[in-house]
């Protein structure tokens, strides 16, 4: 079942036309759709190139700012949330910081700014990854997985059950099957794309 879905998965996203998304300074990539997409070197600034479409992503903000008198490093915790690069490129971005307290205020209730190519503005539903003990944060891929466990639950059993049972009615393969793989993943919500393509990478 899993070759049929990627070649559905290949097929919806052919004609897709890859966007870039950019994050502003020190803000970190974390995991998108469920696969671990953190920098090998640091870099001040970062981007990524994704499918026109929808996307899980989990970023964070760290960098050095003053706490008193001494330079440290702030970092938050992990923030995920969906996006929809719809044709166009955008970056993502917060408030200049140059104290923790400042840092600390800001994250109290944070608001991730996106500004697309086109000059459309948003703040980001982004919700705080909520890890427990002292290495919380330590398998973020296990975290984003638990997450999407809890808040897609009953979307993603049912829209799996239906791709299932298209594939049984027809050849692995067929114009028919793909046909019928096509229509029901253009029928699911944006929430159920993202959550049956993070249940794909894990297969």
């Amino acid at each position: 079942m899993k070759k049929g879905l990627l070649l559905l998965l290949a097929t919806v996203s052919f004609w897709a036309k890859a966007e870039t998304l950019r994050l502003d300074e020190n803000i970190k990539f974390l995991v998108i759709d469920g696969a671990d997409a953190q920098a090998e070197r640091w870099q001040r600034y970062e981007s990524k190139d994704l499918d026109s479409g929808v996307h899980q992503i989990v970023i964070r903000y760290s960098g050095e700012l003053k706490n008193g008198n001494r330079d440290t490093i702030f970092t938050s915790r992990p923030y995920i949330f969906s996006l929809d690069l719809d044709g166009r490129d955008a970056e993502i971005s917060v408030p200049r910081m140059r104290s923790v307290s400042q840092a600390d205020a800001f994250f109290r209730s944070p608001e991730w700014q996106i500004r697309f190519s086109d000059g459309t503005e948003q703040t980001l539903a982004a919700e705080q990854l909520q890890g427990t003990g002292l290495l919380a944060y330590d398998d973020l891929i296990a975290l984003v997985a638990e997450y999407n466990g809890e808040n897609a639950a009953s979307a993603l059993p049912a829209m799996t059950v239906v791709l299932a049972e298209s594939e049984a009615k027809a050849q692995l393969g067929s114009v028919d099957t793909l046909e019928q793989l096509q229509h029901w993943y253009n029928q699911a919500t944006d929430e159920e794309k993202v959550a049956f393509k993070v249940w794909l990478a894990q297969q």
